[in-house]
């Protein structure tokens, strides 16, 4: 790995900060004792992480419109008020580097609000349409966005037989069990 003078000089005074140095803006992921350690896309080799957050970014859909932009993090909290029929993802890593998106896509209050998934995503996640519902789905690329997995999203759902045979017609994608009613 080769770094610049720059950030060996930003290392240098985050390693020599030690505990009385500034711990820095604690809202902020980027400042560490007071010093911003921007890698650049460069590898950090066997570090332990501990007590560490992911920074979490909450986009809004306009005109059925939504971009998840990795470059203001890689979880998105999404409240789902009108359906999605444009979704861009944007700034994923190099090809040969891996990169995820996790998803929390939270229906409004009318429910049914659904996602057109770009066809760059194979096995698209399965979104919960019930309203106020909540789908934590992921999705990874290792080829610098050209293809996505999908994977998590709703789970089966328990339903009676007279629930299920109500559906018309049931969720694409979506797992049902009945239950046996005694």
């Amino acid at each position: 790995m080769v770094i610049s003078a720059v950030q060996l000089a930003e290392l240098r005074r985050y390693l020599t900060a030690g505990e009385k140095g500034d711990q820095g803006d604690p809202g902020d992921p980027a400042s560490v004792n007071g010093v911003d350690i921007d890698m650049a896309d460069q590898i950090l080799t066997r570090p332990a992480l501990k007590d560490f957050a992911e920074a979490t970014t909450a986009p809004a859909i306009s005109a059925g419109a939504l971009t998840l932009d990795m470059t203001t993090g890689n979880v998105f909290a999404v409240t789902l008020t009108e359906n999605v029929t444009a979704l861009t993802l944007s700034n994923p890593p190099v090809s040969s580097r891996a990169g995820t998106i996790t998803l929390i896509l939270t229906q409004d209050g009318i429910g049914g609000r659904t996602v057109t998934w770009p066809g760059t995503v194979m096995s698209p996640p399965v979104i919960d349409l019930d309203a106020n519902s909540v789908t934590i789905a992921a999705l990874l690329t290792v080829d610098g966005g050209t293809t996505w997995r999908g994977f998590g999203g709703t789970g089966p759902k328990v339903l009676t037989q007279a629930e299920y045979d109500a559906l018309n017609p049931p969720v694409a994608g979506q797992t049902y069990f009945i239950e046996d009613e005694m």
